[in-house]
């Protein structure tokens, strides 16, 4: 908007014509640091001029400046040929929009985890200075998303890399902001249970995924850890407990696997009440032959022993004779052998048992 000014005269009886000038801006409301274009005309009517911007001598038709805030420009005109009616005035006034910085509820952090995240969660973005004199946008990389002062939005599965930005009512751009987030998916920590011999119990996680989770079991009716190996599938012997129900504690933790976000916050949990009984509903008996089972079976560490206590140790050798060491049957776990016929041997306190075992990998 122009506004123009007539200059006081220094002699009010001196007769004064203004010349024919004027002042032109293309836009009076600016975005700020933008260039402020002034033009003005009918200089070149006037023979002998001396021109002022804000009390500064000017010397050009066109004034050209950065605004950074709202600024009032006076422009004072001298003519040669009326010097006693001292300057002409002319002011114009340039309103500079201020850029906004959005205000989210996720600041002061940029990079967000969600933990257990599906198609359908939807996650709460508000922007705390919202004001209806702008415009606000969501941009997740596939399209634009309008935004209100309170919105719910749906991340995609994995990485998620959200820009906010928006203009004003007079066009004037918003400070972008940008949020790094991570879903991650959720995992189902159920299992299912079933007997497996006379005292060992076998859960078996819904989940069988180990390069992405660490899978941790616990009885939580002994507070006790039942396994501390990253494994889907885990057999326990309750041979001390004849009968009686347990709390079964699946919990499946997010293996961290990024350098932006740790993953380990995230776990997943089933918990489950389980009827355990002992078929002979009785305690471990030493007189009873070790049984070495399944026969055949794919590997050492699927080898399960009936009737052992965990000091049993039991020798390994190839059907030619040669020894491969004596162990344990968690020992054995981590015993690797090609397939085959072997002997495995068990000297008891009284007595030596032996079986053929047929290894099939």
């Amino acid at each position: 908007m122009v506004i123009p000014k007539l200059g006081k005269r220094r002699q009010k009886e001196q007769v004064c014509n203004e010349p024919n000038w004027s002042l032109s801006l293309k836009d009076t409301v600016i975005c700020k640091d933008s260039s402020t274009q002034i033009n003005i005309k009918g200089l070149n009517t006037i023979t002998s001029y001396s021109l002022l911007v804000n009390g500064v001598q000017f010397y050009d038709s066109v004034y050209t400046t950065n605004s950074v805030v709202t600024n009032s420009f006076k422009m004072q005109l001298l003519d040669s040929q009326q010097l006693l009616c001292g300057y002409f005035e002319k002011t114009i006034v340039v309103v500079v929009d201020s850029t906004q910085i959005i205000e989210h509820n996720f600041l002061p952090s940029n990079k967000i985890l969600i933990c257990g995240s599906d198609q359908q969660t939807t996650i709460p973005l508000i922007i705390k200075n919202y004001s209806s004199n702008y415009t606000y946008k969501l941009n997740n990389g596939n399209k634009d998303v309008n935004l209100d002062s309170i919105n719910s939005i749906t991340p995609e599965i994995g990485y998620n890399n959200w820009t906010l930005y928006g203009n004003s009512q007079y066009g004037c751009p918003v400070q972008k902001d940008s949020i790094l987030l991570y879903a991650d998916k959720i995992a189902d920590a159920g299992f299912t249970a079933e007997w497996v011999m006379d005292f060992e119990y076998k859960f078996v996680s819904n989940t069988s995924d180990t390069d992405n989770y660490i899978h941790i079991w616990f009885d939580s009716t002994s507070l006790t850890q039942l396994n501390s190996l990253n494994t889907a599938t885990i057999l326990v012997d309750y041979k001390e407990l004849g009968e009686g129900d347990v709390k079964i504690n699946h919990q499946m933790i997010s293996k961290n696997r990024d350098t932006l976000f740790n993953l380990n916050e995230c776990i997943y949990e089933s918990i489950q009440n389980e009827t355990i009984r002992n078929l002979d509903n009785s305690r471990i008996d030493k007189k009873k032959t070790p049984l070495l089972i399944p026969n055949p079976v794919k590997g050492l560490s699927e080898l399960r022993c009936a009737n052992c206590i965990p000091s049993d140790k039991f020798s390994i050798y190839a059907i030619n004779g040669k020894l491969y060491g004596t162990f344990t049957i968690e020992e054995m776990k981590t015993i690797r052998l090609s397939n085959g016929l072997y002997v495995f041997i068990h000297n008891g306190e009284n007595s030596q048992t032996i079986q053929k075992i047929q290894i099939e990998n």
